[in-house]
């Protein structure tokens, strides 16, 4: 499996990572805002050191009950910052966001994913209509049934199949569609887990699987453990989801993760039966 991010070709044989770059000032993990170019630069230069194949950057916290923001100050945030690292290095810049301005102006500058965590919009599909080689990350944001283990997982499927057909009816071809369960986004902590641990049913859409578990409630709630106290959790649960299909690992800590999918790649190389 290989997805197209604008001038890259990134291979998903094996799962890569996703550094996360927060340009907020409330993102629920503090260690992983910056506020300025030169920390952003600093920041993504170790993320690409330490593993990085893709790095997300937002500019707006998408956490349970964070403050919304409107779209001209998220772009005020990004922008400057956004240019600068595509300026300076070379590695996939994906944006996570949802807003018509901000997506459009990042597309102006060379972006190569967008990771939105909103269901899209008609004006977010004419923006990108004409940009065959970005990819886009369908996130499942909706309350889902979960009286049994089965109905959630057949839920997840259902609305991939929704809203990917709605997508593609709108002239989005199939290869730029990525797929994100949600972990955290109108889920319990038994949901999320049973969506973990079933992940690989999706795989039958044949669609690259993004997870973004990093040091989530999830992880705090089932261990009653703080965020800063949660990386053994988010480790373990990025290995799992690896092993169970997941191709783009979306991590805070992005040289533990990227030695946990090296492990994870030795291990599906070596699995015989």
């Amino acid at each position: 499996m290989q997805i197209t991010c604008n001038k890259y070709k990134i291979n998903l044989k094996y799962p890569v990572v996703m550094g996360i770059l927060n340009l907020t000032p409330d993102s629920f993990y503090d260690v992983s805002r910056c506020g300025n170019i030169d920390s952003a630069l600093k920041k993504v230069d170790q993320m690409i050191s330490d593993g990085a194949s893709i790095i997300d950057i937002g500019g707006e916290s998408t956490r349970p009950n964070s403050r919304k923001i409107d779209q001209e100050l998220e772009l005020e945030r990004i922008f400057p910052i956004v240019r600068s690292i595509i300026e300076r290095f070379d590695i996939p810049i994906s944006i996570d966001s949802s807003k018509n301005l901000v997506i459009q102006e990042m597309l102006k500058i060379g972006i190569s994913m967008i990771n939105n965590v909103e269901p899209f919009n008609k004006k977010i599909i004419s923006l990108i209509l004409d940009h065959q080689d970005i990819p886009i990350c369908v996130t499942c944001n909706i309350f889902l049934q979960s009286n049994s283990k089965n109905n959630i997982i057949s839920s997840l499927n259902k609305y991939f199949i929704e809203e990917t057909d709605k997508l593609k009816q709108e002239g989005i071809k199939e290869k730029r569609i990525v797929i994100d369960p949600g972990f955290g986004f109108k889920k319990n902590t038994s949901e999320n887990y049973q969506i973990l641990s079933n992940l690989n049913q999706l795989e039958k859409l044949r669609y690259p699987i993004l997870v973004g578990i990093s040091r989530k409630s999830m992880i705090g709630d089932l261990l009653k453990i703080p965020v800063q106290d949660r990386l053994n959790g988010s480790i373990v649960c990025a290995t799992i989801a690896s092993l169970k299909g997941a191709k783009i690992i979306r991590a805070h800590d992005v040289k533990e993760t990227a030695q946990a999918v090296r492990i994870v790649r030795e291990i599906i190389e070596n699995k015989r039966g």
